[in-house]
Formats: structure tokens, C-alpha cells, sequence
């Protein structure tokens, strides 16, 4: 019986076969693209889920829920954080490491004294210039020059004391000389100006070797110790303060980084000038005092480069004096190693404001806010640059000694000695240096990088100039500016011992927390890390930010420049530009990882859907077709449950065949791409084809249980009389009119083929909608940037084959119904119509069709996406919207081409001699 249905079905059988192909086929392939990007987009995120720590406690004041945190807020400079309560976050059940960090202060550079000339000089005039210049990675900058006008002159010295007439101070002093020594004694001795500041930080030396092995990236002397209290310093215990009472001198141990990150200079220029005498008296007589300002240049003592503590790591820990030797000059090394400390002031975050415009790339930008000069009485920094940090002072500074150098008299370099912070008095001892490279952190990773100022500054890059116009990238170094814009990270490691020493129990800016055990990249392991976030606040009342799943979003802040006058500013200061900041994207893996479920089952969801309606309308088509086979078997006497019976097993034959055929083609495309294949989906596809063929079966076998062989087995053309408001409106164009009704009288055609557009106009609304909102979710972050390249071959194939089972299935049902109307085209042709009015006519039902179609497909799918609430921004819809009509308006002229086709190859006589 199936044999003859199969032929007196002609190719219909196997348009439906086809059908069930392309299912399967489209089916698999679209789970094979979804899964590849589930899969690659859960890896990445999965190595990229935990950084070095899981969450951070911040101080009081700090950054209250934002979603994006510039990287200078992420760490806050303010402390807050009491050793109390980082005592009891470190007992927390669920915390395996809690790392706190104190940044302490901006403390002076050891001040090296320097030698400069030879033994024996001659009496004279000298000068010597000292210049600092600071390359911040843009340009160079002088940031420092002093030029100091020098007499050497022949006086008797004792014991270090040196004789000099009174009269001869005044005659110096009349001359306009900045400070004299005695040749006698041999080289120039002096004291190296503007040392600069450096950043002092405290930490807890086991919690920091748990979370990132510092011990194991010490490169010379020993680790910090664990220290309970300070110890004092042995060869001076005790110093007076400004009140002349006793107050002990601690040593506080330290770890220097050993990777500088400034770019300093320092020159020294050393001269003998060339005058008409050596002696002050003699060149007062001759009135050559205003001479001495340009006289030439006799003798060239030294000109070059001198190591400093901001530019050589060795300076810093092993020497505090410089000799002269020949022309170069000699490191002397000092076996104490300590030296006082002196804090200057506090760093401070940057401040943003939100800019009206969009940056040069169109996306959101700020600015930063410039602030005014405080340099000049800091005595920190003498440089131009604009100031972008407020300068906070230094609290509770009790007393400060002031240490002379060179000759007594007046113009002589001074220098601080010890200073009384909170009771006491403190020198610094380095006790090893480190290596941050060999830490075991991702602090170079590039897709989960988090702020780690404790080793390694912050880094902006330069991307645009003033104007907007793209520039090659350069990194911002920091310089000696405190309040410049790239804060220098930390050149010294310390104890906490040492913070709540000098700044008191509530020292503490940051605890990073790693917590205990596995966190999963997950809604589970987020969840175990928020509870211990939640119980950290619960119990301690500070914030605690869960930073898993966070990203860096390269984000462009504009430096401006400033006019002369404006806050201080003795200068105009010209704009840097726009400089690109790795802002923090807090959390975002989890949202990438709820949209990839979203995106998944929208698409999964709307291939089943699409699959099963497609089905539908292609078995309505067959059993159209073969009914009058199935009245002619029922009028010879079969049961009324016969029919349906019978088209069940051809379906379900059919079924298995095109299954088998699609499965087969899908796994070969697969193999031709490359793509990983999921055998467990391979499995359930053919029993999912089966099921799907059964339920879309069930519209056709309810057609046939009411079959009326009668009324079918009539022959001829069905004659319509034509209804009064077919007179009106579009039916008074003929070719429209026609078209029209030609769609009104074949209705279950019709719905059949509306059907189709209805489906497949969903599933590329809903497909599209998803790979857009994909995309447009994981867009911004270097880690969605990244997910989204890895995952750019399969989000194609899903485009492209929902695409081609859009088209495809247009395109078959289209085949199918011109082949039930080679009778009504035969009539049209014995009528007179010329084949081109025909193919017209076929190709207004055809665009009069998908209009039809497409509209109720877009609403449905539109409704779908206001109830999962991703409808997407209006202008993304309709571009969307017009993509989906280009694009079923193609299938559908696809699908007519065959029509036109067989419209010329027509056999007018058979047509009429079958009606």
C-alpha cells in the first residue's frame, strides 16, 4: 500500500523526506554550533574566574556598588580597616588566606652626600648645577634644576672646623656666592638636593607569602620578619624631641622592590670659572661681581650622571654616599644600611567626572579633575606637570630634625634627620629585595587582571592626542610628582607591626580574601564566595567586594591642560590627551555565563519550535496531496482510522530516512569544521526526529479521520463565485485581484505556507536577536572581547545555517505547492495568459505571502523576548527586524524560481486533457 501512495504521491513523498532531512540536519548542526559556543565561552571564563584573591575588604568611604570601578578606586589610599577587625576576618570560617595592605606614606629618599672634584684644588670660584629630569613615558620633563654659585678658598682648617674671616663672608656674600668650603680639605663636599619621595607599604608577611609566595621572589638578603613589636635601634635608642624628652628609635624592617618604576635622571655639572683672581677681595675692587654670574668655564671637575636611591635600587639599600674618582663616581657603602624616615604626605585617589561627549572611540568617557599645586610647600616636587591627586598631609607629625651640610654659613645644603611620628622616632633597614615578576600572581594576565598596586603601578596608556587624533600607544610612567597621574607602587615592603606603630590601630587600607576549596565558575561558587562576603560585613560592618569573574574594560579618560593662574598654576599647562585605563567590570563572568544560557536555550528553544512547525506544514502539504488517493480507499470500503494508520507509517518511514540522511550530513560539515561532535546529542537526534514527527503528524491525521471521499473525488477546477467586496479595494487591480484570490481559494495551502513564514520568521528573529545580545553583552571586557573571537566560527554557522533552514524550508514547501498547481497554470496558459502575466502573478502571491507571513512570526517572537525581558535597543530591533524580511523575502524568491521554471515547461495539452 505504501508503495502505491509513494507513487501516486510522485515527488511529494519525497519532499517531506526532505523536509525531515533538513530538520535533522539543521537540528544537530545548530546543537553542534551551540555547543561549541557554550563550551569554549564556559573554558575561557572557567580559567579566568579567580584571580589572585576572591574578594577585598575595603576601608570606610571606599566604592559603594558600582558595576565598574576605575582601577585607582578598586584600592582604596584611605585607611580605615582596624587590626581588630582584620583579626577577625582572618579566623572567618571560608577564608584561607586574608592579605591586608597599608599604604603608610610618602616618605624622603635617603639624601646621599657627595664628594665631587679632586684633592688639592685650587682657590676660586666654582659652580655646580644639579638637574632631575623624569621621562614619564610621553616626554621628558626637568622636573629639578638648582645652580649654586661656589667659592673654594685657601683657610685653615681644624678638626673638620675651618677658619674663615668674617670679613670674607660679607665679601661672599656681596658676590652673590650660594655657599664656599676650603681647599685644604680636599674634595667638595655636599649633600644631593630634591631627593624625592618614595612609597612605603605595610604588610603581613605570612598572609602575603600564602597568597602570592613573596618568599620565593626574594633575590638578595631575608625575608620580612614576624614581628609582634618593633625592635629598637641599637645604636640609638633613644632621640629628644622638640621638648627635649626621650622617645624611642625603632627599626622598621623593609623589602625593596628592585624594579624601579621611574624613569629619573639625576646630572651634576661641576665647574672651575675662569676670572681675573681668585680672591673675593680682589674681584670687589674691580667691581667684577656682576661678572661672576657669566664667566666662562676654566676647568670642567665633572659632568654626568650620579646614581640616586629613585633610579638605582643598590643606592637605595647598600650606600648614602658618593665619591668623586677620576671622572666617575664611586658608590660607598655603608654597613649600617638604615636610614631615618621622614614622611612627607599621604597618597590620595584620582577624581572623575563623566564627560558630556563620547570619546574618540563613541563610547562613554571622563575626565579627570585636575587639582591645584601643592608642590611649593611640600618642597616634594618642582616640576610643571599638571596635578591630578590632592596632596594629604602626613598626621601627627611631632618634631623633625634638621642636619646641616658643608661649610657653617649661609646657602649650605640642609636635610631632615629623625622625625617623632606617634611617640617615636624610626629608621628604615632593608633587609632583602624582591622580585615581583616571580610572584605566583595573574598580575600579567591580561583577561582577569585586577589592580595590584602593593607590587606594580598602575599603567595607563596613551591613545589619543588633545584633538581626538590617534597616536601610537604609549604607557604614563610615573615620575617624583606625588600628584601626578600614574601613583608609583610601593618601593618599600614593611610590617604591619610597622603601620600600627606609626599610624595607629586603624592602619589598614585593603584585605584581599581568597577563600577556602574550590570555587566552582559558577552560580554555586558565586554563591559560596558572596556568603563569606555577607558574614565579613555581617560581623565587621566593612564593605567586602566579590571581584570572581571580573574583567578589565579598557575605558578612555581625558587629561586636560590648565591656564596660567588657575589654582596656583605659575605656567600654562597643555593637555595630555586621551589615556585608555583598565577600568574593573566587577563580576561580569557570572553575567556572561547567565547569558550564554539565555542565548542557548533561545536558540535550541526556537530550532525545536521552528522544526516542529516546519514539519507540520510539510505533512499537511503530503497528505493534500495524496487525499484524493485516500478518499478513493476509503470509498472502497477502508476504516475511517485506515487512512491515518497508513500515513503514520509512511511518516514515521520517511522519518527515519531523512533522519538518518541529515544526521549523516551534519556530522560530515561538522568533521569538515572541525567541530568537537557531542555523540551524546547524536544519539537522542534521530528519536528526538521520530518524536517531533509524531506530534507534528498529529494535524494531518486529524485532517484525514475527516476526509469526505465524496467532495474529493469530484473533477475539475473548484469554481468560487465571486463575493461582492471582492469588487473594492486591492481587487480592483487584476493582477493583485488575481493574486488575492488566488490565496483566498486554496486556504489550506495558504495557512500551510503562512505557516512556514510564520516559523521560520521566528526562528531568525530569535536566532539573530541571540547572537546580537550575545555579543552585545560580552562586548567592552577583554574577557568578553576575548570569549566572543573565540567563539566567531560558530556564532556564524549558527547564523548561517538557520539561515539555510529558513530558506530551504521556504523553498520546499514553495516547490510543493507549484507542483498541486500544475492544473490551475495549465488553465491560466489555455486561457490566453502569456507566461510572463503568470510568473508575475506568482510572484505578487509570493511577496503578498511573506508579508502575511513574516508580521505575525515577528510579534510572536517579539512577545517571547519582552517575556525573558531581552528586547534590545529600538534602532538594534529594527535593523534586526529588516535583516529577517531581506532575508525570508530571498527564501520566498527562491522558492518561486522552480514555479517560473516549470510555468515553460508546461505541457498545455496533458494539463487539459487531466482536467
Amino acid at each position: 500500500m505504501w508503495k502505491v501512495l509513494f507513487q501516486a504521491g510522485g515527488r511529494r513523498p519525497w519532499f517531506a523526506a526532505s523536509g525531515f532531512l533538513i530538520a535533522a540536519c539543521a537540528f544537530l548542526l545548530l546543537n553542534i554550533t551551540t555547543q561549541m559556543i557554550v563550551f569554549q565561552s564556559r573554558q575561557v571564563i572557567g580559567q579566568n574566574w579567580r584571580s589572585t584573591y576572591d574578594l577585598v575588604v575595603l576601608s570606610p568611604g571606599s566604592t559603594q556598588g558600582e558595576q565598574v570601578v576605575p582601577p585607582d578606586h578598586l584600592v582604596s589610599l584611605h585607611t580605615g580597616i582596624s587590626m581588630a577587625q582584620y583579626e577577625q576576618i582572618k579566623r572567618m570560617a571560608g577564608v584561607e588566606v586574608a592579605a591586608p595592605i597599608s599604604f603608610i606614606g610618602n616618605a624622603r629618599f635617603p639624601m646621599p652626600t657627595v664628594r665631587l672634584g679632586y684633592e688639592h684644588m685650587l682657590p676660586g670660584f666654582y659652580t655646580l648645577t644639579w638637574t632631575i629630569r623624569a621621562f614619564d613615558g610621553v616626554k621628558e620633563y626637568k622636573e629639578y634644576q638648582r645652580h649654586s654659585l661656589i667659592y673654594g678658598g685657601d683657610v685653615p682648617c681644624d678638626g673638620g672646623v675651618c677658619e674663615w674671616p668674617e670679613q670674607t663672608k660679607k665679601e661672599l656674600q656681596q658676590l652673590g656666592v650660594d655657599t664656599y668650603f676650603s681647599v685644604r680639605q680636599g674634595k667638595y663636599f655636599t649633600g644631593m638636593p630634591h631627593p624625592g619621595t618614595f612609597l612605603l607599604a605595610a604588610i603581613d608577611p605570612d598572609a602575603e607569602n600564602r597568597l602570592v609566595h613573596l618568599n620565593r621572589s626574594i633575590t638578595q638578603g631575608e625575608p620580612l620578619p614576624q614581628q609582634k613589636q618593633l625592635d629598637v635601634y641599637s645604636d640609638l635608642p633613644k632621640v629628644l624631641d622638640g621638648n627635649g624628652e626621650e622617645r624611642p628609635n625603632y627599626i622598621v624592617p623593609v623589602l625593596v622592590n628592585q624594579e624601579l618604576p621611574q624613569q629619573v635622571t639625576v646630572q651634576a655639572s661641576f665647574e672651575k670659572l675662569k676670572t681675573s683672581s681668585g680672591d673675593p677681595h680682589v674681584l670687589l675692587q674691580q667691581n667684577a661681581g656682576n661678572t661672576l654670574q657669566k664667566a666662562s668655564v676654566e676647568q670642567i671637575l665633572f659632568q654626568g650622571k650620579v646614581p640616586t636611591p629613585q633610579s638605582d635600587v643598590e643606592t637605595f639599600m647598600h650606600g648614602v654616599d658618593i665619591e668623586q674618582e677620576g671622572s666617575t663616581l664611586r658608590l660607598r657603602t655603608s654597613e649600617e644600611k638604615s636610614f631615618a624616615l621622614n614622611f612627607l604626605s599621604r597618597p590620595t585617589n584620582l577624581q572623575y567626572q563623566l564627560m558630556r561627549e563620547k570619546g574618540p572611540d563613541g563610547k562613554s568617557a571622563y575626565q579627570v579633575v585636575p587639582m591645584p599645586q601643592e608642590t611649593g610647600s611640600w618642597d616634594e616636587y618642582e616640576g610643571k606637570n599638571l596635578a591630578v591627586r590632592p596632596l594629604e598631609p602626613f598626621p601627627d607629625v611631632q618634631y623633625e630634625e634638621t642636619i646641616t651640610y658643608g661649610e657653617l654659613g649661609s646657602g649650605s645644603y640642609t636635610r631632615l634627620g629623625y622625625a617623632i611620628y606617634n611617640d617615636a622616632a624610626y629608621m628604615l633597614k632593608p633587609q632583602g629585595a624582591f622580585d615581583w615578576h616571580k610572584l605566583s600572581a595573574s598580575f600579567r594576565d591580561a583577561l582577569n587582571w585586577l589592580p595590584e598596586t602593593t607590587y606594580t603601578p598602575v599603567l595607563p596608556t596613551l591613545r589619543y592626542d588633545a584633538q581626538g587624533r590617534p597616536i601610537a600607544p604609549k604607557q604614563v610612567l610615573p615620575t617624583t610628582n606625588p600628584q601626578g597621574l600614574s601613583l608609583q607602587s610601593p618601593l618599600a615592603l614593611t610590617t604591619l607591626t610597622a603601620a600600627r606603630q606609626i599610624l595607629g590601630e586603624n592602619c589598614i587600607n585593603v584585605i584581599r580574601v581568597r577563600v577556602a576549596g574550590n570555587v566552582t565558575p559558577d552560580e554555586e561558587g558565586w554563591k559560596r564566595v558572596a556568603q563569606v562576603a555577607q558574614k565579613i560585613h555581617e560581623k565587621t560592618g566593612l564593605q567586602a567586594l566579590v571581584t570572581l569573574g571580573s574583567s578589565p574594560r579598557p575605558t578612555l579618560v581625558y587629561v586636560p591642560g590648565i591656564k596660567e593662574g588657575v589654582n596656583g598654576y605659575q605656567q600654562t599647562v597643555e593637555p595630555l590627551g586621551w589615556i585608555e585605563e583598565r577600568w574593573i567590570s566587577i563580576g561580569v563572568g557570572m553575567l556572561y555565563l547567565n547569558q550564554i544560557g539565555v542565548t542557548q536555550n533561545i536558540l535550541l528553544g526556537g530550532v525545536l519550535l521552528v522544526c516542529l512547525g516546519y514539519l507540520i506544514v510539510t505533512l499537511s502539504s503530503l497528505m493534500q496531496a495524496q487525499r484524493h488517493s485516500f478518499a478513493i480507499l476509503s470509498a472502497i470500503g477502508w476504516k475511517p482510522w485506515h487512512p491515518p494508520l497508513v500515513f503514520l507509517g509512511q511518516v514515521l518511514l520517511l522519518a527515519l530516512s531523512g533522519g538518518i540522511v541529515g544526521i549523516g550530513l551534519a556530522l560530515a560539515i561538522a568533521a569538515g569544521l572541525g567541530a568537537a561532535i557531542p555523540w551524546e546529542k547524536v544519539v537522542w537526534t534521530l528519536p528526538g526526529i521520530v518524536l517531533l514527527a509524531l506530534l507534528s503528524v498529529s494535524v494531518p491525521m486529524w485532517q484525514l479521520w475527516r476526509i469526505k471521499p465524496g467532495e474529493l473525488l469530484r473533477q475539475g477546477a473548484i469554481i468560487v463565485r465571486e463575493r461582492k467586496q471582492e469588487r473594492k479595494g486591492v481587487f480592483r487591480w487584476p493582477l493583485l485581484g488575481m493574486a488575492m484570490r488566488s490565496v483566498m481559494r486554496a486556504r489550506w495551502r495558504t495557512w500551510i505556507l503562512l505557516g512556514s513564514l510564520f516559523c521560520s520568521s521566528c526562528l531568525l528573529l530569535l536566532t539573530l536577536h541571540g547572537i546580537v545580545q550575545f555579543r552585545a553583552t560580552l562586548q567592552g571586557t577583554l574577557l568578553g572581547d576575548y570569549v566572543l573571537l573565540q567563539t566567531a566560527v560558530p556564532q556564524i554557522c549558527a547564523i548561517l545555517f538557520t539561515t539555510l533552514l529558513a530558506i530551504l524550508s521556504l523553498a520546499d514547501l514553495l516547490v510543493m505547492q507549484v507542483q498541486q498547481r500544475r492544473k490551475e497554470i495549465g488553465v491560466l496558459r489555455a486561457l490566453g495568459w502569456y507566461e510572463r502575466l503568470i510568473q508575475r502573478q506568482f510572484l505578487t502571491e509570493g511577496c503578498l505571502l511573506a508579508l502575511t507571513g513574516v508580521v505575525p512570526g515577528v510579534l510572536v517572537a517579539t512577545g517571547v523576548l519582552l517575556v525573558q525581558r531581552q528586547m534590545p535597543p529600538l534602532l538594534v530591533f529594527a535593523s534586526l527586524l529588516g535583516v529577517v524580511f531581506a532575508l525570508l523575502l530571498l527564501g520566498v524568491l527562491l522558492g518561486i524560481l522552480p514555479a517560473l521554471r516549470a510555468i515553460r515547461r508546461l505541457s498545455l495539452l496533458n494539463v487539459l486533457r487531466a482536467e
